[in-house]
């Protein structure tokens, strides 16, 4: 890269120099698969909003905001810097067929093998022949480990050149030989020395060319790259824009300077695209080329894109699927970057970047961190890949934005015409609304704006007809006659994107009265477009140093007056809206009680002799009330839309005009009573109530339409209103969802940065108040009576590694809440809702998860975050369930010394009910992962007494495991005259004592497939031996020592093979056999390797069980007691026993 390098700091003036390459992950733990992500999505979002400029000025100022967002984060998330891995895939483990999916699997597979090997050879050196099958066999392990990294180090072999690792090649292809030929112990050493040098040089070059760098700290996105390090040499840290010119610089000198790497990685993107399609054949993806490598200076740019409709759980198994594919692929790349640079031999690049590619223009460098590439670090990239995350608004717009507007060009799927417009045209838009608008962007933006709009080719023409077709016929009929008749193609054509941005963006397809309005307005005005342009000044001064230049044409010039008149109308349109939102409320609060009647119509339900109705108030009004009442004096876009009233109709079977029909009739005769200044009308498929006469609301006049009213059916499960200023408003979270929805169908700038304004001030009020938008469903579900089962944890336990909650994701029956440290938050969530009280319910399972918290200054236990003691539990928690109408069947209360909270959490037992509590300072807890699995089903057929009979023996297993554990080591390591001893006086302990003394050391050491005989022999020679006599085995176990050959010369790989199927079938025996208290299914267990990584790989499960097993040995002292029971139909408290 030294010719890389050195094209750039010619370019630049800047000392550009080659620097080490590394591979990382850059995030937040969980970002991507954790349930609360949309959470953590929205907390960076804020925490870097508010934090911003917080940082000292001066050079420091970076750092210090950066440990502030850090400091923030990690409040709720863990930040860390790691090794990129696929997502679900612990290291070393087999992934899709593939047992080295990762490179540094590969090495680290081989590695491991060549030294297993070296113990073998130590141990043959003793008198086993030198071209033992032991060794060989192993070797040529080796030897097929390193081969696929070899080929993938060659690089394509059509750009030529010599490939690296010739000679590493052709000594792996003849290893057989070099063994054959192997007459003494040292020439085997050498071979494998030889294979330890060639690991050690495929380990460096892997770190040599390149560096995959996976980073989730974004808000929006996750990122992947493949990127080349290089740094500046300098004393003092450089600008961050003279780092992007040399990003930009050094990205276009590789990308654009050398044919051969173009070409491979043009192949190369095809085939990763259609990799990505194969993934998944449902189509609820989408990969993305957005730029061509050679073309810009930002590499290849790619994006995928996972169908935001789809439900939780089948979002985040799409995403790793692909993400896996991603990681995958460009660890491919890297490997054959290599050869590919080893082939090109040092050659200078072709290109040199021109003035206009280092200076900021309009392809830009991407969004960068300093923490990408060090301190003065840059880097050329080759690949970037972005996606992104679930429940955010990119994921939503770009979804909606590509579907249907993708084209195949050369096997790659690129935008379609209607994107590429409509993103130049937001491009310019955004750079024009920015504060201040850069100085030298903006003319190269219009003129590539003005490039696209003036192709004459079919493409555009079909775009920008798919653009005009969704201006819904008659809308605008004025407008597109009047932009029809103007001359320049380019120009209609714009206008044409502006006119369908503006129709959408303030709904006119919904409003007739200010459709019309609208349409005779901007049809006037547009044949003088250019004289009503509105640019910043900086922007117009850009303008003219390009004119000056001779850089500028009329056409561009004909566009850049189409965008201002844009922003004029935009700008005509934000102040209309301004005054229309006035008026309303104005007219509203003249027409006294009119929205509190449209939103009970007292006597609907009893006209219609069925199921209620319910009346709720939803989108910009919705909004709007909820920042007035979570943020009062507080500054808020007012809402100009009229009041959007849905009624919800309880009777899914029941007309919609029926509903519209009764209502109608009693609004009538309201308004007629009040001699109301609004009128109703019927206007399809709703209601509207408008103001009777034609208003003056500049530029226009007309008679605005104050609220709609349109009936939908009743969402099981939906959140419950808000109650605000006696109105029900829709929930904050459905709130959050509408104005994220309207913004992603949004993109008319101006109406863009109103609804973001209003997200973000939504978004920080939901998190103000400690429940996100899509965090905590289980506040709806425990209003209205659905939940079966509810866990209170801590936000430490709640979620990350710690967290004790299933890891999959189960939107219908996660009921868990997060208790923060804010305990009046935590009353309003779990008490009643705001509409009243509830009917008396009852959970069949209440578990209260906070973990530790310390103690009090009284001594007394203080739950974490560390602000609950038991007053405010009692106060905070137990009051508001009860309040609610709650009480439970079973409680447990899964922290330490949770018996000192028996009295409060005793009054939500039911008469019959329970609670199970801790009497030490254990941080084991009862409900862990795999018990709330466990109980699952029984949760969700509401078997209270199998929930229960379920917890009793949980609870008397983690007793006998105590037990168990207390005298693990000493009888592990205890003699065999002790354990004879022991066994005498206490002989119905022999079962369990026979399985770990026999079992354990046995299955340990065959647990390596390497293990040398000699040692397995050992081993069984000590079971076998003096002075613990047979009868102290279990019968079971005195026949598998049986089985086993007198001595190791007389074992061979069947044999062995053999006595690993009869341990296999002692080990199914001892987990099946209720007598062990274990009891899985035999069948189950037949279909589970006895070895592996896998969690419940035989050896696995009855290794978790050692403890359990000890404890069924009566001999053993009891020890202190670890769990009790307090029962609600006694009062009495009872001490676990190891039958529960």
């Amino acid at each position: 890269m030294d010719a890389v390098a050195g094209a750039a700091t010619q370019a630049l003036g800047l000392p550009v120099v080659p620097s080490s390459q590394r591979d990382v992950t850059l995030g937040w733990t969980a970002v991507a698969v954790h349930p609360l992500q949309p959470s953590e999505t929205d907390w960076l979002r804020m925490v870097r909003g508010a934090s911003f400029g917080i940082g000292a000025p001066g050079a420091r100022a970076t750092a210090e905001t950066a440990a502030i967002q850090t400091a923030a984060m990690e409040r709720l998330f863990v930040a860390g810097e790691g090794t990129p891995g696929l997502l679900g895939v612990p290291p070393g483990a087999v992934y899709e067929g593939e047992r080295f999916p990762l490179p540094d699997d590969r090495l680290s597979g081989a590695r491991r093998l060549l030294k297993q090997t070296s113990g073998v050879v130590g141990a043959a050196k003793a008198g086993q022949p030198i071209g033992s099958d032991a060794i060989s066999r192993r070797l040529r392990g080796v030897r097929d480990i390193l081969l696929p990294l070899i080929e993938a180090f060659a690089g394509p072999a059509e750009a030529g050149g010599t490939a690296p690792f010739q000679e590493e090649r052709r000594q792996l292809r003849g290893l057989d030989q070099d063994m054959a030929a192997a007459q003494s112990w040292d020439a085997v050493e050498a071979i494998m020395a030889g294979l330890a040098r060639i690991i050690d040089g495929l380990d460096d070059a892997a770190q040599a060319a390149a560096g995959v760098h996976l980073s989730y700290t974004a808000e929006a996105a996750c990122r992947l790259r493949l990127a080349i390090r290089f740094k500046v040499a300098s004393d003092g840290p450089l600008p961050a824009d003279r780092l992007a010119d040399a990003d930009r610089a050094l990205t276009h000198l590789l990308n654009g300077g050398y044919p051969q790497l173009a070409v491979w990685l043009r192949n190369r993107m095809r085939a990763l695209a259609q990799r990505a399609a194969e993934t998944d054949p449902s189509g609820n993806s989408r990969f993305i080329v957005l730029e061509d490598g050679r073309a810009g200076t930002r590499g290849w740019v790619a994006r995928v894109l996972v169908n935001p409709a789809l439900p939780a759980l089948a979002w985040f198994a799409l995403f790793q699927r692909l993400h896996n594919v991603l990681v995958m692929a460009l660890f491919s790349l890297k490997l054959e970057l290599y050869g590919l640079l080893h082939r090109l031999a040092g050659a200078a690049p072709a290109d040199s970047p021109a003035a206009d590619d280092t200076g900021g223009g309009a392809s830009g460098g991407g969004s960068r961190e300093a923490a990408d590439h060090g301190r003065n670090g840059c880097a050329a990239v080759l690949v970037d890949v972005t996606i992104p995350r679930h429940g955010t608004l990119a994921a939503q717009q770009q979804w909606r934005r590509f579907t249907g507007d993708l084209r195949l060009e050369d096997g790659l799927p690129r935008p379609g015409t209607a994107y590429r417009i409509t993103s130049a045209l937001r491009s310019v838009d955004a750079l024009c609304r920015s504060a201040p608008p850069p100085r030298n962007a903006a003319p190269a933006l219009i003129a590539r704006l003005h490039g696209l709009l003036a192709n004459e080719d079919q493409a555009t023409a079909d775009g920008i007809a798919a653009i005009r077709a969704r201006i819904r016929e008659g809308v605008a009929p004025l407008s597109l006659k009047a932009i029809d008749g103007l001359g320049d193609i380019a120009v209609q054509r714009l206008f044409v994107v502006i006119l369908e941005q503006l129709c959408q963006g303030y709904g006119l397809a919904t409003d007739k009265a200010l459709a019309t309005a609208f349409d005779g307005w901007f049809a006037t005005k547009l044949p003088g477009y250019a004289d009503l342009a509105f640019l910043p000044k900086t922007v117009s001064a850009a303008i003219k140093a390009a004119k000056d230049k001779g850089a500028w044409s009329d056409g561009d010039a004909a566009i850049a007056s189409a965008v201002g008149f844009g922003l004029w109308v935009s700008a005509a349109m934000e102040s209309h809206l301004e005054k229309r939102a006035a008026f309303l409320r104005n007219g509203f609060e003249d027409s006294g009680a009119l929205l509190n009647h449209l939103t009970s119509l007292p006597s609907l339900a009893a006209a219609l002799n069925g199921p209620g109705i319910q009346p709720v108030i939803q989108g910009p009004w919705a909004a709007a009330l909820q920042l007035e009442q979570g943020l009062p004096g507080q500054e808020h876009a007012a809402a100009a839309a009229p009041v959007a009233i849905l009624l919800q109709d309880g009777e899914p079977r029941r007309p919609p005009d029926d509903i519209l029909s009764a209502a109608a009739s009693q609004i009538e005769d309201w308004l007629a009573t009040h001699r109301s200044n609004f009128t109703l009308t019927r206007d399809g498929g709703q209601l509207a109530i408008v103001w009777h006469d034609e208003a003056d609301l500049g530029p226009f006049r007309y008679a605005p339409v104050g609220a709609t009213l349109t009936v939908t059916g009743a969402a099981p499960g939906a959140p419950p209103p808000s109650l605000i200023r006696e109105l029900p408003v829709a929930a904050l979270s459905e709130t959050i969802r509408s104005v994220r929805e309207s913004l992603a169908q949004t993109d008319d700038g101006a109406v863009r940065g109103r609804l973001a304004a209003t997200l973000n001030a939504l978004t920080a009020l939901g998190l103000r108040t400690g429940a996100p938008e899509g965090a905590d469903p289980s506040v709806t579900a425990l209003r209205q009576g659905r939940c079966r089962h509810l866990m209170l944890s801590s936000a430490e336990l709640a979620q990350g590694s710690a967290a004790e909650y299933p890891r999959s994701y189960h939107p219908d029956d996660a009921f868990r809440i997060t208790l923060n440290d804010n305990p009046v938050d935590a009353a309003q969530r779990l008490g009643p809702s705001p509409t009243g009280a509830e009917a008396q319910r009852t959970l069949d399972l209440l578990v209260v998860n906070q973990g530790s918290g310390g103690r009090s200054a009284d001594g007394q236990p203080l739950l974490s975050p560390g602000t609950w003691t038991a007053d405010a539990l009692a106060a905070s928690v137990v009051a508001p369930l009860m309040a609610s109408g709650w009480t439970a069947r079973t409680v447990v209360l899964d922290f330490p010394f949770s018996v000192q909270m028996l009295e409060v959490f005793a009054p939500l037992c039911t008469g019959e009910g329970r609670i199970v509590m801790t009497l030490g300072d254990s941080l084991e807890p009862i409900m862990d992962r795999g018990m709330w699995d466990t109980i699952r089903p029984a949760l969700g057929q509401g078997d209270a007494e199998a929930v229960r009979d379920a917890i009793d023996r949980q609870v008397a297993a983690m007793t006998a495991a105590a037990v168990g554990r207390l005298h693990l080591d000493d009888i592990l390591t205890a003699s065999n005259a002790a354990i004879h001893e022991h066994l005498a006086s206490h002989p119905d302990g022999r079962d369990a004592v026979s399985v770990l003394r026999c079992l354990k050391p046995i299955g340990d050491v065959l647990q390596d497939p390497n293990t040398p005989l000699d040692r397995i022999d050992e081993v069984l020679r000590a079971l076998r031996g003096t002075p613990l006599p047979r009868e102290d085995f279990a019968a079971e176990d005195q026949a598998l020592l049986d089985d086993f050959p007198g001595s190791a010369k007389d074992m061979t790989a069947d044999s062995l093979e053999r006595f690993r199927d009869a341990l296999r079938r002692r080990v199914e025996t001892v987990l099946s056999d209720p007598g062990f208290r274990i009891g899985l299914d035999p069948a189950w267990l037949a279909a589970r390797p006895l070895y592996g990584s896998e969690l419940d790989s035989l050896w696995a499960l009855i290794g978790n069980r050692w403890a359990n097993i000890l404890a069924l040995d009566p001999g053993l002292s009891r020890g202190a007691g670890y769990f009790a029971v307090y029962e609600a139909t006694t009062g009495e408290i009872r001490l676990v026993n190891l039958t529960g």
